[in-house]
């Protein structure tokens, strides 16, 4: 007879008596259960024999509830503990009086199987931090990656009928007709980009690219106080400026006090006065992390941190070619292709955007104009291919043949948009001693 050791086991009996009692249940009961789901032996093997007719007669499901048939297959699949342990599929079958427990009980098995796996993961990290060579760091990577993988294997596969999503789509038009901005939109603060694309989207990978000096942080910061201005919470790694460096930049744009008297300390006692009567600028949810040399791991783990805690609604990373990884890659490329592919993935599983900086190649400065192409992304073309929305900035004045109307005048291309038009130039207004952008004033 079957030996039922534990309460988890009994449930694993229950469940796969309930598919043998309702067989019309087989397509979704095997598009989730899985072998490892089953601690019993002998009920792993009846799981597999079940599969096995399933797969071999899909449009005859009804032969999951033949006693004697299912019993041949096992017999055929070799299983011969099961055999020899006189399994009687009779009170398996009976062992529920009814399938309408199938998904309870499914849902139990999948609970107990990731609980035993994190045991066991725990366990690992465990005898890790017993190894005087393992760094804290080292763990802590291991430890979310297989969390990570863990996890991503019981993902559900996401397919949903079409009919179920177009409500949703008139309720999101209604919501900006009505003049809401809902949840999964940010909006740059920047009108004629956002009357261009209609503002980020939940899951967009965003890169916003450009020549050093151009004034990527500048612009990043500029739409990061937009968007928390708005209300929304935002998160911002930066990797390359210090916190006291981003802490003045915003300051200056904010105020317009010139930037370089933060250095300088030539701040007269009226901007003074206004700095210490706009303190309260601190409460605007803006959340800055200033990492050294952080690995992917690093940031993926600090953004899901910021939003499980401050439910940020956008994150922006400056900038891309900083970010270091914990393995060796065949070339810089295979390197950039990893990140752009983990930040990707990152956007969509916290269900925000990210917007990322990026630096272009030196083929820009080789044209008289300055424009830059996507051809121009550093490193690798999985960047083009990756993002979601590509953003190029330049500003002809940094150039020494630049006309004078194109003083304090930055371009700014959708030079990609998987959502919409691209191929347009948004004219902006860089203030250079307050590095700060404002729509363009037309003269």
């Amino acid at each position: 007879m079957l030996s039922i050791k534990t309460e988890m086991q009994n449930i694993e009996l229950q469940l796969l008596g309930a598919l043998m009692l309702d067989t019309q249940k087989a397509d979704w009961f095997f598009g989730k259960a899985k072998e490892e789901y089953f601690t019993n032996s002998p009920l792993r093997k009846i799981f597999l024999s079940l599969k096995h007719i399933y797969e071999s007669n899909p449009q005859n499901p009804s032969l999951l509830s033949s006693l004697p048939f299912v019993y041949q297959v096992i017999q055929h699949l070799g299983f011969e503990d099961v055999v020899q342990s006189r399994v009687d599929l009779a009170d398996i079958m009976q062992s529920v009086a009814t399938s309408a427990t199938m998904e309870y009980h499914l849902g139990l098995v999948i609970e107990s199987y990731l609980k035993n796996q994190m045991l066991n993961l725990a366990l690992e990290i465990r005898n890790l931090s017993l190894e005087p060579i393992t760094s804290p760091q080292e763990i802590k990577n291991h430890w979310e990656a297989m969390m990570d993988k863990l996890f991503l294997s019981e993902k559900e596969s996401g397919f949903e009928a079409i009919g179920d999503i177009l409500p949703r789509v008139l309720e999101q038009i209604e919501k900006i007709r009505a003049g809401e901005v809902p949840d999964w939109l940010v909006h740059s603060g920047f009108a004629d980009l956002d009357n261009l694309i209609g503002g980020f989207h939940q899951g967009d990978f965003i890169l916003l690219a450009g020549r050093p000096s151009m004034g990527k942080t500048s612009l990043a910061l500029n739409i990061a106080t937009n968007v928390a201005c708005s209300g929304k919470p935002v998160g911002f790694v930066t990797i390359e400026s210090s916190d006291l460096s981003l802490a003045e930049r915003f300051l200056s744009g904010f105020l317009k006090i010139d930037n370089t008297k933060f250095s300088t300390g030539r701040i007269s006692k009226e901007e003074l006065d206004n700095l210490r009567e706009n303190l309260d600028l601190a409460k605007l949810p803006i959340f800055v992390d200033y990492p050294i040399n952080p690995e992917i791991s690093e940031l993926k783990s600090a953004a899901r941190e910021l939003k499980a805690i401050q439910k940020i609604s956008f994150l922006i990373i400056d900038y891309l070619q900083l970010i270091r990884v914990d393995r060796n890659f065949e070339s810089k490329q295979v390197m950039v292709a990893y990140i752009s592919a983990q930040l990707k993935g990152l956007a969509k599983e916290l269900k925000i955007p990210i917007l990322v900086c990026s630096q272009l190649s030196r083929k820009v400065e080789e044209r008289e104009d300055r424009e830059p192409e996507l051809s121009d992304l550093r490193e690798s073309g999985a960047l083009e291919q990756d993002a979601d929305l590509v953003l190029m900035l330049w500003r002809p004045e940094f150039y020494a043949k630049s006309k004078p109307e194109e003083k304090s005048l930055a371009k700014f291309k959708i030079a990609k948009n998987r959502n919409g038009i691209a191929n347009k130039i948004i004219e902006l207004t860089f203030l250079a001693e307050y590095t700060k952008f404002e729509n363009h004033r037309k003269e």
